[in-house]
């Protein structure tokens, strides 16, 4: 189910908050030096399309569509972003209390449907978090709520479809 918001999900921030994603972004190697995660362990694609490149991830990000500032042992990072390529981007990363550098994880997912990226790529608890930050959730609930005529087509289609 496709909500009408998601326009409002892939709109660019204006300022976005990158000082948020320094500390993770900071771990991200693109070769192995021995130190940080190797982004060609931890990038993937959505089930059923083509892997696509993320290319010098994160600093080719051209738009951030949303940040979740993390903390560690609490909260994850996570970033939806478009990059100069034109795929599209979910970042998160989270680790224990003392850092990256004991315990730690990192998972970047690439498409260039941004669609398909936000209900393939992302489970429903990023999703809602997702729109919680940006201030869609309310709305997408008064979307969600069927109308009686609605549930009314609905009952009469499935009994018709049972025939």
């Amino acid at each position: 189910m496709s909500i009408p918001e998601l326009s409002m999900v892939f709109a660019p921030l204006a300022s976005p908050n990158k000082d948020a994603l320094v500390y993770p972004f900071s771990w991200i190697r693109m070769e192995d030096d021995g130190s940080g995660y190797l982004i060609s362990d931890f990038s993937e694609g959505i089930i059923g399309e083509e892997k696509c490149e993320c290319g010098d991830f994160p600093n080719n990000i051209i738009e951030f569509y949303w940040i979740h500032e993390g903390e560690n042992d609490e909260d994850a990072w996570e970033c939806l972003c478009k990059l100069d390529n034109g795929n599209y981007a979910f970042y998160t990363a989270s680790c224990d209390y003392t850092g990256f550098d004991c315990q730690g994880g990192m998972r970047l997912i690439i498409s260039k449907n941004a669609e398909r990226l936000f209900y393939d790529g992302l489970i429903d608890e990023q999703r809602e978090r997702c729109l919680i930050d940006k201030g869609i959730k309310e709305k997408v609930k008064k979307v969600w709520k069927p109308s009686a005529e609605w549930l009314n087509k609905m009952k009469s289609t499935t009994a018709s479809a049972q025939k």
